[in-house]
């Protein structure tokens, strides 16, 4: 079986956050590390102030791609040849499943056919469901994303993952290629133990 790579689209390749601050009407810090989910409560707001900011379709559909988006995107797709897929967790209204769809069209329509739907949450237990771990198959699936819950019950999994810990669109570009450069590293490393495998089975 090829391996897949998953890359998270919120957060690692949409700037979610800064549009969910500007959405309670305050203003995005610059060249900062988000160091937690529940960010309303840095501004002062409640959690259903959050969802009130996101929970249009306009406002998925309208999310800023990150400056380094494209050549992320590029890159699996070169490396994996075609072998990946988005990976998305829209919350409770349906609106956002038609926002995410059209933000991929907006964005990536020639990858429209490698975007997945997974249901999540992980805060409220009463409506948890299985996360994107369900999606792990061998252990050479790898994950990008930036939940580090996400991560870990991939690697648990017995998957390979990326955490990538979100940053604001300004962040020190040396730091954005030194992850490119490691995700680079892995995909490689995987393709060649793809290789191996597929030789040896």
């Amino acid at each position: 079986m090829k391996s897949l790579c998953y890359v998270d689209v919120d957060n690692v390749l949409a700037d979610f956050t800064s549009a969910a601050i500007l959405g309670m009407g305050e203003t995005p810090s610059l060249n900062f590390r988000v160091t937690r989910t529940k960010f309303y409560k840095d501004y002062g707001k409640t959690r259903q102030d959050f969802w009130d900011a996101c929970e249009s379709s306009e406002f998925w559909r309208d999310l800023k791609p990150y400056p380094w988006a494209h050549a992320l995107v590029n890159m699996i797709d070169d490396i994996t040849l075609g072998y990946w897929r988005f990976v998305t967790a829209p919350m409770k209204n349906p609106a956002q499943f038609q926002g995410k769809a059209q933000w991929i069209l907006n964005h990536f329509e020639s990858y429209f056919e490698k975007y997945i739907i997974c249901g999540l949450d992980h805060e409220d237990e009463r409506t948890k469901t299985l996360g994107k771990s369900v999606l792990c198959r061998s252990n050479f699936d790898y994950l990008i994303d930036d939940s580090r819950i996400n991560v870990e019950e991939w690697r648990q999994a017995g998957g390979l993952a990326f955490h990538w810990e979100e940053i604001t669109a300004d962040y020190d570009e040396q730091e954005v290629r030194n992850r490119l450069e490691v995700i680079k590293f892995d995909l490689l490393e995987i393709k060649k133990a793809d290789k191996f495998f597929m030789a040896n089975r």
